[in-house]
């Protein structure tokens, strides 16, 4: 990719690339003209009843990256799969539709936005927080003096946080750890080889360390056992951690690694959204079924109606769906026997008040609040592992599920190499131990990153430990930190201690 767009713009030698206003437009008439178009989305096929299918699905999938598309299109493709013995051709023919609309999305993704308009904005309000000093002081890093616009967005993932818009949150988040400093930008040039002294044709420090790493671990793989005092052994310790810290580094200074932690905030939010819509689902059932059973026994159970569950989740009626549902069961022996239910151990001191908190944090999971940070009945929003004491409670009728809230965020962090260990306070609490509060607790960090083992098949002799590197450095943990522990009523009550 940098090869070709470095034919494109040969004055910029990053893999960034900017096209004016009439190459863009350009581009996209040669896409979808109507004879001898690169993309052809055929309209003749019967997709649904409506014709503007896809007109639903466009606004919503314009907001994904590249790759939540690719996930869904493999998915879509996956579902269009299964319909293959089926006889309903309008599903088949909607999920090719479907298809061919991601494709076209993933194709025409922008390399870059208007970042004239923008620059000020995100750059000289949000991302200046991260850095020290003056942004300007980055020039070469950030918008290099030669781009075609004077202020020229040159990291992806700077663009890609643009698109977010959780840059308010993050640089109040992160704004006390994640800091470039001038440092760090010394040592991110000296490892490129971007010195004043540098040769065209030499190679940087980085590109001769893994270079030589290479072959070390060829000449290594070769045998099957070797001494802890092997020199190449040492040497390839040696520089594996040069070309580790490099990497943790180069993820920093870039914003990837802010990136990758909004992509881990998503996904946490995604899947505890998943279990308030689990928690309306089973609602839903339970009120009919309740409803039915009262038909059945010629006596109404929990004041239900068809018309009044129904309206419970219509987004057509004013309110929102706990203030509905709240109201549906309003009556002190309707939450006396909802307590029974689902909630037994609260069956006595079950009242309105306590009715309204335990069903209210549906609105904040299933509206994304924590990215947001909107306040909720005049309380600022709860941390994220707080907000798994929250789920907890919600789905305390179903044991299986409650005990997959804490599970599922292990997993969903295993798969960036990244591992969870929660303690259990009380039967819904959980606690989050950092690296500066584990040891008077007499505990270890709850989280920790994995290891990466190198030269796995080689026996080292001399009782030595395989060669591990974290997989994640220290810096980046303790984003994760602070990303499950941060919330804003921590930060009111700190200003209001001074």
């Amino acid at each position: 990719m940098g090869g070709i767009k470095g034919q494109l713009w040969p004055g910029q030698g990053t893999d960034s690339i900017i096209l004016k206003k009439e190459e863009i437009e350009s581009t996209l008439d040669r896409l979808f003209q109507k004879e001898h178009a690169i993309i052809s989305i055929k309209h003749d096929a019967v997709i649904s009843e409506n014709d503007d299918f896809c007109l639903f699905f466009y606004p919503f999938l314009r907001m994904l990256e590249r790759r939540e598309l690719s996930n869904m299109q493999h998915q879509v493709i996956r579902y269009r799969c299964s319909l293959k013995n089926r006889s309903n051709n309008n599903e088949v023919n909607s999920s090719e539709k479907l298809e061919q609309l991601i494709a076209m999305l993933i194709f025409t993704f922008p390399d870059h936005i208007d970042e004239e308009d923008c620059y000020k904005e995100m750059v000289e309000t949000h991302f200046k927080k991260f850095v020290e000093g003056s942004i300007d002081d980055y020039i070469d890093l950030y918008s290099p003096k030669e781009a075609a616009f004077p202020k020229f967005i040159q990291q992806k993932s700077m663009l890609a946080l643009m698109r977010t818009g959780g840059m308010a949150l993050y640089s109040e988040m992160f704004k006390s750890m994640y800091k470039i400093t001038q440092q760090d930008y010394k040592d991110y040039k000296f490892y490129r080889g971007l010195g004043e002294n540098t040769g065209i044709n030499q190679l940087s420090p980085i590109e001769k360390a893994q270079g030589e790493l290479a072959i070390l671990h060829k000449e290594l793989c070769k045998e099957k056992t070797i001494s802890k005092d092997n020199e190449k052994l040492k040497d390839y310790e040696k520089r594996l951690g040069f070309v580790n810290k490099y990497s943790g580094l180069r993820r920093k200074i870039t914003f990837d690694s802010l990136y990758e932690l909004h992509l881990i905030h998503v996904d946490i939010l995604g899947r505890l959204a998943s279990f308030a819509t689990d928690w309306e689902r089973d609602m839903h059932f339970l009120m009919l079924g309740l409803y039915n059973l009262g038909k059945q026994c010629g006596r109404t159970i929990l004041t239900l109606n068809e018309k009044n569950i129904e309206d419970i989740y219509d987004h057509k009626i004013k309110g929102t769906m706990t203030q509905k549902f709240s109201a549906a069961v309003a009556g002190d022996a309707d939450r006396k026997m909802l307590a029974q239910l689902c909630w037994p151990n609260d069956a006595i001191m079950l009242s309105s008040k306590t009715l309204n908190e335990l069903i209210r944090p549906r609105n904040s999971l299933a509206h994304l609040n924590h990215m947001t940070q909107l306040k909720q009945a005049s309380f600022y929003q709860k941390s994220i592992i707080s907000l798994l004491t929250v789920v907890s409670k919600l789905l305390n009728y179903d044991l299986k599920r409650k005990n997959s809230v804490t599970r599922v965020l292990k997993e969903l962090l295993k798969k960036y190499h990244i591992n969870l260990s929660l303690y259990q306070k009380s039967d819904y609490e959980y606690e989050l131990y950092t690296i500066e509060n584990c040891i008077c607790q007499h505990k270890r960090p709850s989280i920790e990153s994995e290891n990466i083992v190198h030269l796995k098949n080689v026996k080292i002799l001399g009782n030595k430990k395989r060669i591990t590197i974290p997989a994640r450095d220290e810096f980046f943990v303790k984003c994760i930190e602070k990303l499950l522990n941060f919330s804003y009523n921590e930060i009111k009550a700190k200003k209001s201690a001074k």
